[in-house]
């Protein structure tokens, strides 16, 4: 095993033929992150070398290397160290170089490399993987390459990717309700697989972007996502989860457009909103014992969910999709809404935003699956909305939201 350093000193491989290019990294960062280590290797056998002896938080490599190209290098540090971050460098990458980097690569950054924009998302991404105090899901969310996603979802959008009458919109409708699918599509169009300079915020534009040939691809052929049947465990409940996310986007979007916020931001709480539970998923489809105990803690103390899993597991389910979206450059404000979902008051944002448009659709979703949509306001965090000064708006957010699950359940039925 290799020997731990201290969490808190971030230690960089990097990884390129290029020993020039190399020197004037480590030369700029040890002037800007002093307190950083940074190994360098111009090879991957040195490299790999270097992956079996000495515990790195992050290695950022070439995607060209001598002998041996960056997904396959990556699929290498994969197993070595589960735990770190996978960073790939390149210039412009082919359908096929996507399709394979799509896997093992958490990001991709452009050349030149914006040796700033590495240090700022090296510095999210940790400040995520701390929220994570068991160190078992560190290494479980760096390492997470199989996305569980439901049987009839997957069967539905096999069946429309393999029909020769498949159309966009039809594809958009089924990826909308499956965060698995959705979560991956969003990784490869908002990190720089596609060189892009600008953030794409909805499922259908990402979907036109990146293509049909590679969504074919890794949907049908790569093992990127694995249908979750056999383990049951009460409250994490693989249909139900689904459901009630793709519910609560529709509802976060309802409650963005009531506050008149831009089209980009509606799109955004939507993305949120059926990302937010992701963590559970993650967590059940590998931690099932675990969760068991969360469902026995809530059940017996009559506590949210989220308590008993900070009790259980040190962190809760939002925290856990957090780190992993972080991790494969999902927008912050998408990131900052998952994994505050169920906890406001903990972010730093102080006016409405996609956090609270989904905190809000969360409750709402709750108490009218339920059967009790009057009692909305139990299910949310009053200290929060009161803080932003909205207690004004519930009456408003409950009206919108009402009648936009009653919609949801029209298309349903």
């Amino acid at each position: 095993m290799p020997k731990a350093l201290p969490m808190t000193k971030k230690h960089i491989l990097f990884v390129d033929d290029d020993a020039e290019f190399l020197q004037g990294i480590q030369g700029s960062l040890r002037v800007v992150e002093p307190s950083w280590s940074t190994v360098l290797t111009t090879s991957a056998e040195e490299a790999l070398d270097q992956l079996a002896h000495v515990s790195f938080d992050a290695v950022v490599s070439d995607h060209r290397l001598v002998g041996i190209d960056g997904s396959s290098f990556l699929e290498k540090v994969q197993e070595l160290q589960p735990r770190a971050m996978r960073f790939i460098v390149s210039g412009e990458l082919d359908r096929e170089d996507v399709i394979r980097l799509a896997f093992p690569a958490h990001q991709c950054f452009t050349k030149p490399l914006d040796l700033d924009l590495l240090r700022r998302t090296l510095r999210k991404v940790t400040a995520l993987r701390d929220l994570l105090s068991n160190e078992v899901l560190k290494r479980l969310v760096s390492q997470c390459s199989l996305l569980p996603t439901i049987p009839s979802l997957y069967l539905e959008l096999t069946e429309e990717l393999k029909s020769p009458h498949f159309t966009i919109e039809r594809l958009e409708a089924i990826i909308s309700k499956d965060p698995a699918v959705a979560a991956k599509i969003l990784q490869l169009v908002n990190s720089s697989f596609f060189g892009l300079s600008r953030r794409i915020e909805g499922i259908g534009e990402a979907i036109s972007f990146i293509g049909v040939q590679i969504i074919k691809a890794l949907v049908l052929t790569l093992p990127v996502f694995a249908r979750f049947e056999g383990v049951r465990v009460k409250d994490y409940s693989p249909t139900a989860i689904w459901e009630h996310c793709w519910r609560t986007a529709v509802l976060a979007r309802c409650i963005a457009q009531e506050e008149d916020q831009p089209r980009g931001v509606c799109e955004e709480a939507f993305l949120a909103g059926l990302l937010h539970d992701l963590g559970k998923m993650v967590l059940v489809s590998n931690l099932s014992s675990l969760c068991r105990e969360c469902t026995a803690l809530t059940h017996r103390n009559q506590a949210p969910m989220h308590q008993a899993e900070r009790e259980i597991l040190g962190c809760t389910h939002g925290m856990v999709a957090a780190y992993l979206l972080g991790l494969w450059g999902i927008p912050d404000t998408i990131v900052e809404a998952v994994g505050f979902h169920d906890e406001p008051m903990e972010a730093p944002s102080s006016d409405f935003n996609i956090l609270t448009a989904v905190h809000v659709a969360n409750a709402l979703d709750h108490a009218c699956s339920e059967g009790t949509p009057d009692h909305f306001k139990q299910y949310l965090d009053l200290e929060y909305v009161m803080a932003l000064g909205l207690p004004a708006r519930l009456e408003a957010w409950q009206k919108a939201g009402v009648a936009a699950f009653q919609r949801t359940k029209q298309q349903a039925s």
